[in-house]
């Protein structure tokens, strides 16, 4: 058996076995390395892909938000400035925080030949730049209205409010699109600051009037100013006699809204007129930092702290 596995035949045929054996490994080795490096160029080849897909993306995107940025300045241009503001009345302040860059949420002010002065505190369709372009119509149609036109009414005003929106998406394209009510919430008031006379009408938005420390009991119509003319019902307009030191805070329903504290709840309405009481009795620049420390507070409460939700606008008076 043994001189038959030693047989120079079986040895030539082991030698020729381990020989191919040999060269099928080699063969193979160098098939692998050949699919490899075609599946390397591949890959090679798709990051580029991926990356100059990112590139765009991100070119894209610093564009997008270099214009969103700009579009701020410009808004930031058309809302009443603060100097302008600080020149018509003697004690104020303005909370006002948009979710995004730009914002629906926008504040407007004017001083008459009459001793009057005009303010509105507005909660436009929309967030971004859908509610950033409303505010600019709102800001435009409220400049015709009042400084143009002569209008100080704040129901009038509201009503001419109410016709330039919907004349605004009367275009028949605009028109067959809209399925929502396009428009605004918005407080209004005149002031004579010699009487301290409050007139006011509140479109589906609520201001608040404290005295002696108790919030006065307004009146609101229960519609907004809206593009959809569906049912034209009138603004009511109304009076407050007010006393030297009382506040009034037009706000809009983003702080009351937001999400935040221990149970992630809103903050919610009767929390909110409670922290309005508490700011009646600090000085303007005490109150922003109030509402600023309190908002922080409450989203910073779980970690991660709850995302802004809404536009943030608050402006108070105190007479």
């Amino acid at each position: 058996m043994l001189s038959y596995l030693s047989s120079p035949q079986v040895l030539c045929a082991l030698s020729l076995l381990t020989g191919l054996f040999f060269l099928f490994n080699i063969w193979m080795s160098i098939r692998t390395k050949k699919q490899n490096q075609t599946l390397i160029k591949t890959l090679e080849e798709k990051n580029k892909e991926i990356a100059s897909q990112k590139a765009m993306v991100e070119e894209k995107n610093r564009a997008i938000l270099s214009s969103i940025e700009y579009a701020k300045n410009i808004q930031e241009a058309i809302l009443t400035s603060e100097s302008y503001l600080k020149s018509i009345i003697d004690d104020f302040f303005i909370f006002y925080k948009p979710r995004d860059i730009i914002g629906g949420d926008f504040y407007w002010g004017y001083k008459t030949q009459e001793n009057d002065i005009i303010i509105a505190v507005a909660d436009c369709t929309g967030h971004g730049v859908p509610g950033a372009l409303m505010s600019m119509i709102g800001n435009a149609l409220l400049n015709e209205i009042v400084i143009e036109n002569g209008i100080t009414s704040p129901a009038l005003i509201a009503e001419q409010l109410r016709a330039g929106i919907i004349n605004s998406f009367k275009h028949s394209d605009v028109e067959e699109k809209n399925t929502t009510h396009d428009g605004m919430d918005i407080s209004l008031i005149k002031l004579n600051l010699s009487t301290r006379l409050l007139s006011y009408t509140a479109a589906n938005q609520p201001l608040y009037v404290i005295s002696n420390n108790t919030i006065i009991k307004t009146k609101v119509n229960d519609f907004s100013i809206s593009s959809l003319n569906l049912e034209l019902k009138h603004f009511e307009e109304h009076e407050v006699q007010l006393k030297k030191s009382d506040c009034i805070f037009l706000s809009t329903d983003g702080f009351q809204d937001q999400f935040g504290g221990e149970k992630g709840k809103k903050f919610k309405l009767e929390p909110f007129r409670k922290l309005l009481l508490k700011l009646s009795k600090l000085n303007s620049e005490e109150q922003k930092r109030t509402l600023d420390t309190t908002l922080k507070n409450w989203v910073s409460s779980q970690t991660p702290q709850h995302p802004q939700i809404d536009d943030i606008c608050i402006l108070g008076i105190r007479v």
